[in-house]
């Protein structure tokens, strides 16, 4: 008979790896003891992450039918155990959150490597491709493009060779959330995504949402009123900065990546709401904030006035002060699509030079985030941009374009002269575009 291999994962979080072939949990390596129980309830939650597993669920995986225990008490009993192995806490959750008359879920980020240990038994019919493609989902988190086309998000994997660049994966949705999404941004170890959502309703307000690559459900961190947008990941992925529409203003706040207390940082002039619109702008285009490496500036847009040109401004995180950086002509929407590059050393952005018409700068900065010299033009397309990402190796820049006479994303150099090169991905309409 035919063997096929039965893949049991290898988890990761933080400095934890659960082995649930073996049944072993290892802090920095060293082996946890740990009682089953936990370990099953520990396993489950982690074949879940971001999705909501009930008692009753826990129930099934710990008992089989016909056994009468005291099941409450005995999984409370499990969590407790499990959180004490963790330095877990329920008042402050890092790994599992209980949702009060649900259930628990797993709220840590998973390391983008999941290793898989075989063992090998016979089977009469080949795999499924539904197993498959639960293995492509984990694959997806190590490096992946997304964008927001008609509400949908695409991974793109790109290939060391030529041939592989021209065919790339197919594009997989990340969300299937109704209403309009927009500003996805990958957080720091490229494992969750944030974004803003504009859930349909009366009210279509937009929040930040987080969402875990793969399956599962995003986790809602605002609950605004009036719109908040644009999100940007701290350095750490402790934090995620964002706008919030406010008027003719808008409010820089800054969130823990997890959910809790809002810190508002300074109020800058900013028609937001008008970037509000299903989430594009047509007079600055996305992303709207960047952050430093080491944590200490965040980079953002303001207007002397409405109406009026939008320039870069440099802010303290710990003290909300603001310089302006870029002072682009007055008869024009001004800069847009801030992209620090992975070392920090390098600000790309886009410049309107009309209504629509854009092309792409680069400027070198400083420590403190200034500008070193001038800024270099790199594109002169004079066509509209509605999206600009750095590449991992911080030599490229991937950016969404009409230069072709449709949108579609563009690569090319940004340390070097060079012609753009299409970026071959499935799907219509790209921009706002994120790497992982």
């Amino acid at each position: 008979m035919p063997s096929i291999q039965e893949h049991r994962p290898i988890f990761h979080f933080g400095v934890f790896e659960l082995n649930s072939h073996t049944g072993e949990l290892r802090k920095h390596g060293v082996k946890l003891k740990l009682q089953d129980q936990p370990l099953q309830v520990l396993t489950l939650l982690l074949e879940h992450p971001g999705e909501v597993v009930t008692r009753s669920d826990i129930q099934k995986r710990l008992w089989p039918e016909n056994t009468y225990v005291d099941f409450d008490n005995a999984i409370n009993s499990a969590i407790r155990k499990l959180r004490d192995a963790l330095g877990d806490s329920s008042e402050n959750p890092r790994f599992v959150e209980t949702l009060a008359r649900r259930g628990y879920r797993f709220i840590a980020p998973l390391s983008p490597h999941v290793t898989q240990v075989g063992t090998v038994r016979p089977s009469p019919t080949p795999p499924k491709v539904a197993s498959m493609r639960g293995q492509l989902w984990w694959i997806a988190g190590a490096t992946a493009i997304v964008f927001i086309a008609a509400g949908t998000g695409l991974r793109w994997w790109p290939r060391s060779n030529q041939a592989s660049r021209d065919a790339p994966l197919p594009a997989v949705p990340l969300t299937g959330n109704p209403g309009y999404e927009a500003f996805p941004t990958f957080s720091p170890e490229g494992t969750r995504v944030a974004y803003s959502w504009e859930e349909p309703g009366k009210a279509a307000i937009p929040n930040i949402y987080v969402k875990l690559i793969g399956q599962g459900d995003p986790i809602r961190l605002t609950t605004s009123t009036e719109g908040d947008f644009a999100p940007a990941w701290s350095p750490d992925g402790r934090s995620i900065a964002f706008l919030r529409a406010h008027g003719p203003h808008a409010e820089i706040i800054v969130i823990p990546s997890l959910g809790g207390q809002e810190r508002e940082l300074a109020e800058i002039s900013f028609e937001a709401k008008q970037r509000l619109g299903h989430g594009r702008s047509h007079e600055v285009p996305p992303p709207l904030l960047a952050w430093s490496r080491d944590g200490r500036w965040l980079l953002s847009l303001e207007q002397n006035a409405p109406h009026e040109t939008a320039s870069i401004t440099r802010i303290s995180v710990g003290t909300g002060s603001k310089r302006t950086l870029t002072f682009p002509s007055i008869r024009t929407p001004g800069d847009g699509s801030l992209a620090v590059s992975p070392d920090g050393k390098t600000l790309a952005f886009a410049r309107t030079l009309g209504l629509f018409e854009r092309d792409v700068y680069v400027v070198s900065l400083s420590a403190d985030m200034l500008p070193q010299g001038e800024a270099k033009r790199l594109t002169f397309d004079n066509k509209e941009i509605d999206g600009l990402a750095w590449t991992p190796d911080g030599n490229n820049l991937v950016f969404s374009s009409k230069r072709g006479g449709r949108r579609e994303l563009w690569k090319m150099s940004a340390r070097a002269a060079s012609q753009p090169v299409r970026v071959t991905a499935a799907g219509e309409d790209p921009w706002n575009v994120a790497i992982a």
